[in-house]
């Protein structure tokens, strides 16, 4: 790798960093063959019947290219400006290359040479590529307002050509009110006094899977072919070759986005011996890929589509307070609360079942059915069936409520509009988690505590 820094003039700098990583592998797998005695004291080959030998060769390259230029001025002592913009790209290249022979001659000398039985070859290989620009620019006026603007406009080949490339924006502004003549008055005990909020959609192009339509996950939108030989012959020691059809794929595959918004507050009073920061927040995850419903008429397996969209809202709270005691002793004690919770509010699931997701549903929802005590006697069972969720019942046992009313409970077709009596008895998602932290030092010697927890979470 080799890197330059270009000093251009005062204020105005470049960097341009070039890297190439290669890595190799040399794999052999050696499978021995076992004599086994059986019960009639005949030696068997065992489990190892087919003793091989395997060697596996891959080769991994991974070149990158990054390129930028910045400059930052103070004017009339009171504006700042710094500027920045740049390119990178980066190429993954990867082969493989894996050989067997079976029926070895000599165990102990393991070579594809020395192998009489079967043998096959096979390669496999990828290779994906990345490639954009971004800026950033930063104001800040008399110390007191901030602005920061940045952009990025990325491209990746893991999806269809029009849809390769995305522009990703953000933007956070903040407003140093401590600074303002107004607040003259609490300069005493308040050192610092900010509020905040940002915006900014972050992309994500590693979304594919070989779970999507049965391809690899590097090219999702492009239909492949599996080819072998059949298990059966036809004529002699002739195989059939066999095709496996190509499942379908959308030519409308793209990026993933998340959309953050965040408002917040810092404080920092008494000689900057306590701070205190409370953040609120909202992510919108949309053009999440997912395996839509087609009408099964299509006599096929639906391709994967950027069809789904996850909202996270949350806060967070953090206070923190350090001082010392004399000369020698220093200590600090800071604690951290948030919450968050996700909602699904885009996806395509028709038919409402409870099986799959749905909009609406909070992530990590628990459905079942709601207790009433126990069954006391044969009685409480007459106009009160629970067969579907277990045949026989006897006093002592849970008794289950019956919540729409229809003299049985269960779970009607298992869909939001008909979900029998099922309700949303708790969610797994963690609740209000928490930190606290405790530092302590005297004359060089320091000790640090950190505790953390869930306050909520149902199981």
């Amino acid at each position: 790798m080799g890197d330059a820094d270009i000093q251009i003039m005062k204020g105005w700098s470049a960097h341009v960093g070039i890297a190439y990583n290669r890595k190799t592998s040399d794999a052999v797998n050696h499978k021995k063959q076992v004599k086994m005695i059986t019960s009639k004291f005949v030696p068997t080959d065992g489990h190892t019947k087919d003793n091989q030998i395997e060697k596996i060769n891959t080769i991994r390259s991974y070149y990158s290219f990054n390129a930028y230029t910045q400059y930052e001025k103070t004017f009339l002592s009171k504006h700042y400006i710094k500027a920045m913009a740049g390119y990178n790209q980066e190429l993954t290249q990867y082969t493989s290359a894996t050989a067997i022979r079976k029926d070895l001659l000599s165990q102990d000398v393991p070579t594809l040479s020395l192998g009489s039985g079967e043998h096959s070859v096979k390669d496999d290989g990828f290779e994906w590529a990345l490639r954009g620009g971004f800026f950033r620019l930063n104001y800040i006026y008399n110390d007191r307002y901030l602005l920061e603007v940045n952009g990025r406009y990325d491209g990746t080949s893991r999806f269809p050509k029009d849809n390769r490339f995305v522009f990703l924006p953000s933007v956070s502004a903040a407003w140093r009110i401590s600074e303002e003549k107004f607040m003259d008055w609490s300069r005493e005990y308040l050192d610092n006094l900010k509020i905040r909020g940002s915006y900014g959609v972050l992309g994500n192009q590693l979304i594919s899977s070989s779970d999507w339509a049965g391809n690899t996950k590097y090219y999702p939108y492009i239909p492949f072919l599996t080819g072998g030989l059949t298990s059966n012959t036809t004529y002699g020691d002739v195989y059939d070759t066999k095709i496996t059809p190509a499942k379908l794929v959308s030519q409308e595959l793209t990026w993933e986005k998340a959309a953050s918004t965040n408002l917040g507050v810092d404080v920092t009073m008494l000689n900057s011996r306590l701070d205190f920061t409370f953040d609120v927040f909202q992510r919108v995850t949309s053009d999440m890929m997912m395996k839509v419903k087609y009408p099964a008429i299509l006599g096929a397996e639906a391709p994967p589509a950027n069809a789904a969209e996850l909202t996270t809202r949350g806060w967070e709270l953090s206070i923190n307070w350090k001082d010392r005691i004399g000369k020698h002793f220093t200590y600090g004690v800071g604690f951290v609360l948030s919450d968050s919770q996700a909602e699904i509010t885009k996806y395509d699931n028709p038919s409402g079942t409870l099986s799959d997701h749905y909009v609406g549903k909070k992530w990590g929802e628990i459905w079942g059915y709601e207790t009433e005590g126990i069954i006391q006697s044969a009685d409480d069972m007459i106009n009160h069936d629970q067969s579907y969720i277990s045949k026989n019942w006897e006093p002592g046992d849970i008794k289950y409520k019956d919540l729409n009313n229809d003299n049985k409970v269960d779970k009607g077709k298992n869909t939001i509009d008909d979900h029998g009596d099922l309700k949303i008895i708790g969610n797994t998602t963690s609740r209000y988690n928490y930190g606290i932290t405790a530092n302590l030092g005297y004359k060089g010697i320091f000790l640090n505590i950190f505790m953390q927890g869930v306050g909520k979470r149902d199981f």
